[in-house]
């Protein structure tokens, strides 16, 4: 059994050890706390945005990205970035898949953890083959 969660986690580890980990994923996956939880077993604290920039996410998933809008401007999702990293986040965790198109549409660049990507090297790690980077 693979779990997104636990690859996304053992990479972040792994990449940015000792630092806060800011969760970036729909309300409903960060109500559900799947991510924090799991983070928090392995000692790892976590920064999870507030309900405003929820509201943006949402807005960045839904109205965006799965609406086939992609966002254009990047200084919202930027200041969300921002703003998280004065709380403490050393790095950011891709945790739904839209947000990793977004990210890319935007031409974002920071300390983040796809997720889904995780998931997929694993997958072909656990098949016998060699991931291509």
């Amino acid at each position: 059994f693979l779990s997104m969660i636990g690859q996304a986690v053992r990479v972040a580890k792994q990449r940015y050890p000792g630092q806060k980990a800011g969760i970036l994923a729909t309300t409903g996956t960060l109500d559900a706390g799947v991510y924090s939880r799991a983070f928090m077993d392995e000692g790892v604290e976590v920064v999870l945005p507030d309900e405003e920039q929820r509201r943006y996410l949402m807005s960045v998933i839904y109205d965006g990205v799965k609406a086939g809008k992609m966002p254009t401007d990047p200084e919202p999702f930027n200041a969300v970035l921002r703003e998280m990293e004065s709380r403490g986040a050393g790095y950011f965790i891709l945790g739904c898949t839209e947000l990793p198109v977004a990210v890319q549409s935007l031409g974002l660049e920071n300390n983040f953890v796809d997720a889904t990507t995780e998931l997929a090297k694993a997958a072909i790690e656990y098949c016998g083959y060699e991931v291509k980077e």
